[in-house]
Order: C-alpha cells, then sequence, then structure tokens
C-alpha cells in the first residue's frame, strides 16, 4: 500500500500479487542502454526509482514528470528511463486506488 494522503492510498489487490511478482522479476533484468531514450508523453517506460526499475507513464515531458503505475505516486525530476520489456505492454496497472 502507498498512501498519497489521509483520505488516498494505493492498493496491490491480492489477486494481481502474481502479477507483480512476475512484472518486477522483468523489469529486474533490463539493460542499461547506450543511447539516451527521448520521453514521450503519456508513454509508458520503465523508469529508475529508488535503485529499481517501475512501469511507469510520462505525464509531462519539461520537466519530467512520471507516475508510476504499479505504485501510485508521481515523481517530478531527471531519471533514467528505458524501454519496456515487451511481456509488460499489455498488463494494466497492478494498484487500484481507495478513498
Amino acid at each position: 500500500m502507498h498512501v498519497v494522503a489521509d483520505d488516498e492510498a494505493w492498493i496491490l489487490p491480492e489477486c494481481n500479487a502474481n502479477t507483480w511478482d512476475f512484472m518486477k522479476a522483468q523489469l529486474q533484468n533490463i539493460r542499461p542502454n547506450r543511447a539516451k531514450i527521448e520521453a514521450k508523453q503519456w508513454r509508458r517506460y520503465a523508469a529508475l526509482f529508488q535503485g529499481a526499475w517501475w512501469r511507469a507513464k510520462v505525464v509531462n515531458v519539461k520537466p519530467l514528470r512520471l507516475n508510476y503505475i504499479d505504485y501510485g505516486n508521481t515523481e517530478e525530476g531527471e531519471t533514467e528511463i528505458r524501454l519496456m520489456p515487451k511481456e509488460l505492454f499489455d498488463v494494466k496497472p497492478l494498484v487500484i486506488i481507495q478513498y
């Protein structure tokens, strides 16, 4: 669970736990690219956050603002982004918001 405010939290339903494990394993296999990837608004990428790769949607390009779709947080600032593994393109966001 990721608590955003007193009245807002993002929760991983138990039914998504296996998909979560699969997703994290796929993301941790990302190899650094030498070529810089140019972010495009509303596209999904793998993005580095606190030392781990997560799926993120670009909300804004300049400044870079990412919504980490499987955790619920939105962060602004430069970070590494990579193309997402193809196995994860069709996986819907795993968390749901609870008010």
